[in-house]
């Protein structure tokens, strides 16, 4: 009974895993290349209210129109998610590699810097509703704010012996709960990493990678086959057709 959660569980920290890599590499290639970051909303906060405060408005607007864009992603991500008519998260998977795409088309044509900053903060702002959880303990995959505290979190309690309240089955403790948290935060670094050295030789075509990827997890069957938990099946109270069935 308890082997199909905990299988469920692996195929979700491998998406888990996956799209945070992705939002890493992202978030490396806009700060690079575009000044300032796609996902990290609190330190484009920061920058917004810092250079507001110094009267500085033209250069605060480049960290606003991330953070709005970004809200305005998140927004449609979970309307989207509300409704019981498609598939929604392989549809929103879709979107976030066509924002890949068009900031790359952007990027490559000289365009508008603040044109491609709306586009991959708005592609950000969909990816945390499509996988919000491993299991029961979350996974916050464009941010790694978070992330951290819930590690520092963990490791703490496992040290002092505590048990989970309501564990998924008898392998779910606050050690195996860390490694989650410990993973999502390498796999993002990593994905920085690599955009790191992308951006060296290939400039704006190096969201090309990042795009196929997204592609590739929507449009490969397997890749996200019963790869959902609980908050990301329907939103808070819809349902979608990609379930994981109760053990």
């Amino acid at each position: 009974m308890f082997e199909r959660a905990r299988a469920s569980d692996r195929r979700q920290l491998r998406v888990a895993s996956l799209l945070a890599a992705v939002a890493g590499y992202i978030d490396a290639y806009s700060l690079i290349l575009l000044g300032l970051y796609v996902s990290f909303m609190s330190g484009n906060t920061t920058s917004l209210g810092m250079n507001v405060g110094k009267a500085h408005l033209g250069v605060a607007i480049a960290p606003a129109v991330a953070v709005l864009f970004f809200v305005l992603g998140s927004f449609g991500g979970n309307l989207a998610l509300e409704t019981r008519a498609f598939d929604a998260r392989r549809a929103l998977i879709v979107m976030i590699s066509a924002c890949l795409f068009a900031a790359m088309a952007i990027g490559t044509a000289s365009g508008s810097k603040l044109l491609e900053i709306a586009v991959l903060a708005f592609g950000m702002g969909l990816v945390n509703p499509v996988h919000s959880r491993v299991g029961k303990e979350p996974a916050g995959v464009t941010f790694v704010t978070g992330t951290l505290n819930r590690l520092g979190k963990n490791v703490a309690l496992a040290m002092r012996g505590h048990a989970i309240a309501n564990p998924e089955g008898p392998w779910d403790n606050y050690w195996r709960r860390a490694r989650i948290d410990l993973q999502l935060w390498g796999s993002f670094a990593g994905g920085a990493v690599l955009s790191g050295l992308a951006t060296l030789y290939f400039n704006a075509l190096a969201l090309f990678p990042a795009a196929v990827v997204m592609l590739a997890l929507a449009v490969v069957p397997t890749l996200l086959a019963d790869a959902v938990s609980p908050e990301t099946q329907g939103g808070h109270g819809g349902t979608q057709p990609l379930r994981v069935k109760e053990p």
